[in-house]
């Protein structure tokens, strides 16, 4: 597989090679930091997060079997910034169902756990996820 993508300059109608994984390469690894952010962990069923979504990062954690969870952080009405982190897979699905833009208003719901039809000895944490997109005028 080839390392080297060809560009033409806006300017100049000379090609330049350009290799995106030496760019890559050349800049440090970023983790996602959320030292301004309050984790959203609810615990009781009825618990719930609304507000609007202000950034869509990642979390990177060897333990689980997803390397890379997609992450929303909303700030609520009161100006409280949120991470939601999506370690339950219902709540990963509702997330990407939902189909939020950062800029939208979205709402969190935690219904408590369920048992497994199949299996009572395990148990699911449920979770519901609305978006709404900004109005325009």
């Amino acid at each position: 597989m080839a390392d080297k993508t060809t560009a033409q300059a806006p300017d100049t109608a000379t090609a330049v090679a350009v290799s995106l994984l030496d760019q890559l390469r050349a800049k440090p690894v970023v983790r996602e930091k959320f030292d301004d952010q309050t984790p959203w962990l609810p615990q009781t069923a009825g618990e719930g997060l609304e507000g609007y979504l202000v950034r869509i990062g990642q979390f990177h954690d060897d333990s689980y079997s997803e390397k890379v969870l997609t992450t929303w952080t909303v700030e609520d009405d009161h100006g409280t910034k949120w991470s939601v982190i999506p370690f339950h897979k219902m709540l990963r699905g509702e997330m990407a169902k939902s189909r939020a833009n950062v800029g939208d208003r979205v709402a969190i719901l935690y219904d408590g756990e369920e048992p497994s039809e199949t299996d009572p000895t395990i148990s699911f944490k449920l979770y519901r996820v609305i978006s709404q997109r900004p109005r325009r005028n």
